[in-house]
């Protein structure tokens, strides 16, 4: 980019007031060496002229006395709760675009993908199956728990240290089959 189109871009904002004196002394200098940028300095004053005039005309025909009650109304009134959020956020510099879009879904779906594999291998960790054994009045019970499937089996048994002795009992009270 040539000086004169960095100039160029420069001289409206020059003609505001909007830089800074070090980038408006640079401007001045390449203004005194550039008779093109000065004519396009002046064509941009006499715009800037002519707007002005145009808008001092059209504001002096305005009628403030039914436009004052409805601004002065207007900026009483409370914003929406949303919009108060967002500009106390500072969000309305954040403008959403396509790109932030779609880089916020495929960090969501990332994240979703990460919680599902975490809570299955949860599951699959926590996956155990454990026994359980119960004396129950002379007769064991025994429980088999497996969490996946959900399923549990229980088991009614004889005490084995006691079975000689039930064994004798009941061979002399009963025959045998």
């Amino acid at each position: 980019m040539t000086e004169c189109e960095q100039m160029s871009e420069l001289l409206s904002a020059c003609l505001d007031g909007e830089v800074e004196a070090p980038t408006a002394k640079r401007v001045q200098g390449h203004l005194e060496r550039c008779p093109s940028c000065r004519a396009e300095l002046a064509r941009l004053e006499r715009l800037d002229d002519v707007l002005k005039s145009a808008l001092q005309a059209r504001a002096s025909e305005a009628s403030w006395q039914t436009i004052w009650p409805k601004v002065a109304t207007r900026i009483g009134e409370r914003a929406w709760w949303p919009r108060r959020l967002r500009d106390y956020l500072g969000l309305d510099a954040l403008r959403l675009r396509p790109a932030w879009l779609v880089s916020a879904a495929v960090a969501l779906g990332v994240a979703l993908l990460g919680v599902a594999t975490y809570l299955t291998d949860f599951r699959t960790r926590n996956n155990f199956a454990f026994v359980e054994s119960i004396d129950g009045h002379g007769a064991n019970i025994a429980l088999f728990r497996e969490a996946e499937t959900r399923t549990t089996v229980i088991w009614l048994f004889e005490d084995v240290e006691n079975q000689d002795a039930l064994s004798e009992e009941s061979a002399t009270a009963s025959p045998g089959f």
